[in-house]
């Protein structure tokens, strides 16, 4: 019995009597073409510390389409995921590549939230590795209604406060987890930081008023629509 990609393909065989296969839906077709994607061009290579590759920049987009649609996905999506998760294990630090893929696993879970995925992605929201920490919010980025504010904006704030890399990465985020710019900002203020930078996130936090939100979300705003623009090219491929 074939695959419904299989007949997409063309390939003889025998073809499925209706109801004994679960039909994907276009956004799984496109994830997908995207999580295959990402397999033929992963490199089993983190030595170039930068926080975008393009072989992150297809995980991210599928990964949000896993948030968004994952809970309709069938078992070919699923399959393709551990095929994922199996070949990160060869990279240079595999649960990083394997952290979006195993978000994506439980974006099929009840509580996608709670799962330990989203564990593994707070307490590595202040990782002392700026590369890491960078991939680690823009990961959070494209799953940020899954985040927790009470765990995430502690980790973000202590981004703020004492660290170079990712400043406008961590308040972007930060930003994502409240209804307003203006709880928001009442949020960041009442938050205490470690004594050792507070004079720091205090002009930080002047900084955030004087530009803005938005500012510091730009980026991350850019880079969903490069993701979306992923997903439309493996909609139409």
């Amino acid at each position: 019995m074939l695959t419904w990609e299989q007949r997409e393909a063309g390939l003889p065989g025998q073809w499925p009597l209706p109801g004994m296969e679960d039909v994907p839906t276009i956004a799984e077709r496109s994830f997908l073409r995207l999580a295959r994607r990402w397999h033929a061009a992963f490199v089993c290579d983190r030595s170039v510390s930068t926080p975008m590759r393009g072989a992150d920049a297809t995980s991210l987009a599928a990964l949000l389409l896993a948030r968004e649609h994952g809970r309709n996905s069938t078992d070919v999506a699923t399959e393709v995921v551990e095929q994922n998760l199996e070949r990160a294990e060869f990279g240079c630090l595999p649960w990083i590549d394997q952290l979006s893929w195993r978000l994506v696993a439980a974006s099929r879970e009840a509580d996608p939230a709670s799962s330990d995925a989203m564990k593994s992605l707070t307490v590595n929201l202040n990782h002392h590795d700026s590369s890491i920490r960078i991939w680690m919010m823009e990961i959070g980025w494209m799953v940020r209604p899954w985040l927790d504010r009470q765990t995430a904006l502690p980790a973000l704030l202590s981004n703020v406060a004492g660290t170079l890399g990712g400043v406008e990465r961590a308040w972007a985020l930060a930003g994502g987890l409240f209804d307003s710019e203006h709880d928001f900002v009442t949020g960041a203020r009442a938050w205490t930081p470690d004594p050792r930078f507070a004079d720091q996130y205090v002009q930080r936090c002047k900084a955030l008023e004087e530009h803005g939100l938005l500012a510091c979300q730009a980026g991350f705003w850019s880079l969903e629509a490069a993701c979306r623009r992923l997903i439309e090219g493996a909609a139409f491929a």
